[in-house]
């Protein structure tokens, strides 16, 4: 074989004049041989060998596959194998005629059962596939946006199939955990698996409800105002038309309470769920209550 041949073939797929004829005549070597001769290994080898520019040139016939190309090659060979042992010579047509389809047809085969991430009707993945061939061709062919009425008619589906297929087509691949944890940049535990710490404010929550609902309702509105409103000393003055020093000594005098009640030390704060009981309406400022805060 010529380094011209071989480079003719590679681009196109298809073997010179002189390459076809010697495949020609291994092939009805190879038939002429009994099945436990010896020389059969050497001469389908070589038929191997001179086809692997035609399976390289169909697996490049899907380039919207994610697939590797030469995992495609691999699948590609069992095709050409099988073409070798099943073509018949004696019925006159050219081995690639013969050849072509049943390597596709593996490497389509492929795709169909063993490239989904879960399992797909194949009907479906039979129309996912028509329907990538397809938006090439009429994307080409019309030179705009494809409706689905477009991708429909030619496939010769219902608008509602072809969604469906679409649909089914996002469950082709799927990304591991550890993958996706390398990308975020932790380990998988750190990056799926965390301790969330409203789940201590729940606790919390429930231990606070009683405490709270034993106090003066002074010290609750008080308190609800700077814990749940996150309103300052100032505007909790404000609004309650007392004066701030008051306010401050009933935070402290309802935060001694709550502490007393939760078996809390001093230091720790009380205010880790920062809504100690569920807020209700915004209280409206009222004036001349320092007596009753007083007494609180």
């Amino acid at each position: 074989m010529t380094d011209r041949a071989t480079t003719s073939s590679a681009r196109s797929g298809r073997l010179d004049p002189e390459l076809r004829q010697l495949v020609r005549e291994l092939l009805l070597q190879l038939q002429d041989l009994p099945q436990d001769d010896p020389r059969r290994v050497a001469v389908r080898d070589r038929l191997v060998e001179l086809n692997i520019p035609l399976v390289r040139y169909l697996a490049r016939r899907f380039p919207a596959s994610k697939e590797p190309l030469d995992d495609l090659v691999q699948v590609g060979m069992i095709g050409l194998l099988k073409a070798i042992d099943r073509f018949d010579p004696e019925r006159g047509l050219e081995f690639s005629t013969y050849a072509v389809p049943t390597i596709l047809g593996e490497i389509k085969r492929y795709f169909r059962d063993s490239t989904w991430a879960i399992h797909v009707p194949r009907g479906t993945r039979d129309l996912h596939s028509a329907i990538v061939s397809a938006r090439a061709e009429l994307t080409q062919e019309l030179g705009r946006s494809l409706t689905l009425a477009d991708l429909a008619e030619r496939v010769h589906a219902t608008e509602q199939e072809v969604l469906e297929a679409l649909d089914a087509g996002q469950t082709y691949t799927s990304s591991s955990l550890d993958a996706m944890s390398d990308v975020i940049g932790e380990g998988r535990d750190a990056a799926f698996g965390f301790e969330d710490g409203r789940l201590r404010q729940v606790e919390w929550r429930a231990d606070l409800r009683p405490a709270i609902a034993n106090l003066p309702e002074a010290q609750r509105e008080v308190l609800m105002l700077r814990f749940v409103y996150d309103q300052s000393q100032t505007q909790i003055a404000k609004a309650m038309g007392v004066s701030q020093m008051q306010v401050s000594r009933l935070l402290s005098r309802s935060m001694r309470h709550l502490r007393s009640e939760l078996g809390t030390p001093a230091a720790a704060p009380v205010d880790a769920a920062r809504a100690p009981v569920d807020a209700p309406r915004a209280p409206v400022a009222r004036r001349g209550r320092s007596r009753a805060l007083t007494h609180a």
